[in-house]
């Protein structure tokens, strides 16, 4: 008869193993300040603050259209990093994962992949950390809507709001910060033991800055944890589920074991979900036409 601490051991999911063995592919529609009409499997809603809207109001016919533009460019953007893909880059010299990466990222940002970030180096842009109930979170699960809040030119003395190494935004031509809401986080570095719900309406908000051809130079998120849209993660164990993969050191039953509490948990997840986006779900995409 298996221990307590092997059985437990069956349970345990690293998840960044998952996700190796397991690249999301779903596809991601843009809603930008032009609204655009699509049908697609998961939805990302970017709207524009109020503040944003009067600020390009006021501003001169050759402001305004460069704030369009560089609010078209990160808007582009934005989804594919709250949704992860911006960083899923190739394993083994994947040529069908790196071609759909330089059609889909590649154009907006001013890097080759080489040069690009991971999700880790992202994550290593801030300092801060985020907790509920005084844990610490690892993977935090943000709702679909997200808010420009504020763009400013970039300049050497640029207040971000938090602490931030190596934050520099010489050469840069705009900083763009977004915010989504919480719905949630895992505080287990290497397993989903469970999602705590934050009650406490926090947001992550991540700054993005544009060079002078509008080309993404900088990511800086908030909170020192890897935070995407809980879609992506429900997608990520809805397809260990259909095609499990035998991490090492599992047997099959600890991989059975495994999906059966990855379905509680999507279902826990879905129903958070509901309850804390709700207040966001009435958002629509506001036009600055």
């Amino acid at each position: 008869m298996k221990s307590e601490q092997s059985q437990n051991n069956c349970l345990r999911v690293n998840f960044f193993n998952l996700l190796k063995f397991s690249l999301v592919s779903g596809v991601v529609t843009y809603l930008l300040i032009i609204p655009a009409i699509a049908a697609d499997e998961e939805i990302i809603k970017v709207t524009i603050s109020p503040a944003v809207q009067e600020q390009i109001l006021k501003a001169s016919p050759e402001e305004r259209k460069e704030l369009e533009e560089a609010i078209n460019h990160g808007n582009m953007f934005i989804p594919q990093h709250l949704d992860g893909t911006a960083y899923d880059v190739p394993e083994d010299g994947d040529k069908q994962v790196y071609k759909k990466w330089l059609q889909k990222t590649r154009p907006l940002i001013n890097k080759d992949m080489k040069d690009w970030y991971t999700d880790s180096t992202v994550q290593s842009n801030s300092i801060l950390t985020m907790e509920i109930n005084g844990q610490k979170a690892y993977l935090v699960a943000l709702c679909h809507q997200v808010e420009l809040v504020s763009i400013n030119v970039a300049d050497e003395n640029f207040d971000v709001g938090w602490k931030a190494p190596n934050m520099d935004f010489k050469g840069d031509r705009f900083v763009l910060k977004y915010r989504a809401k919480i719905a949630g986080m895992w505080v287990a570095p290497d397993y989903f033991d469970d999602f705590l719900p934050d009650k406490n309406d926090d947001f992550e908000e991540v700054l993005i800055s544009l060079d002078k051809d509008n080309k993404v130079s900088q990511v800086f998120p908030q909170y020192d944890a890897s935070a995407w849209i809980s879609k992506r993660v429900i997608n990520i164990l809805n397809r260990d589920i259909k095609h499990p993969v035998v991490l090492p050191g599992q047997t099959k039953a600890g991989v059975y074991a495994r999906n059966v509490r990855s379905k509680k948990l999507i279902q826990k997840v879905y129903a958070e979900e509901a309850k804390v986006c709700k207040s966001t779900q009435d958002y629509s995409n506001q036009s600055i036409n």
